[in-house]
């Protein structure tokens, strides 16, 4: 169970951060003549914070050995049977996390039936410690 609050967590903060952006960002917007590009400067947007995302789980994993910061609010401690973690295990790891955030309820789904353990774990061997 603090898995899942550790995820909701992170994506909690994401959000937060993900609002305050598209508030500032429709700011911006309402205080010039940008409305003819507002459907581009959205699009823009979108892929800005897909790649915002992706390097904050990237980053966690490579740098911060998948500590997260709902893993360190939780005190959850991952643990990966490889000494130290390489670029192409972190960029994979990366990838299949945020298809399971996308494909959430599949996740979730498969998080509540499978010992509280997420599919991704199983793939890449990792174990959480107690």
């Amino acid at each position: 169970m603090k898995r899942f609050i550790a995820a909701i967590i992170d994506i909690v903060l994401f959000y937060i951060f993900n609002s305050l952006v598209v508030l500032l960002l429709l700011a911006c917007i309402l205080n010039s003549n940008l409305y003819i590009f507002i459907d581009l400067i959205f699009n823009f947007y979108m892929v800005i914070m897909i790649i915002i995302l992706f390097a904050y789980f990237f980053i966690a994993d490579y740098k911060f050995s998948e500590l997260t910061v709902g893993k360190k609010i939780m005190n959850i401690k991952p643990y990966q049977h490889v000494e130290k973690i390489k670029f192409e295990y972190a960029y994979v790891h990366t990838l299949i996390k945020i298809t399971a955030s996308i494909l959430w309820p599949i996740t979730l789904i498969y998080f509540l039936t499978h010992n509280n353990t997420m599919f991704y774990d199983t793939i890449l061997s990792i174990e959480i410690e107690n």
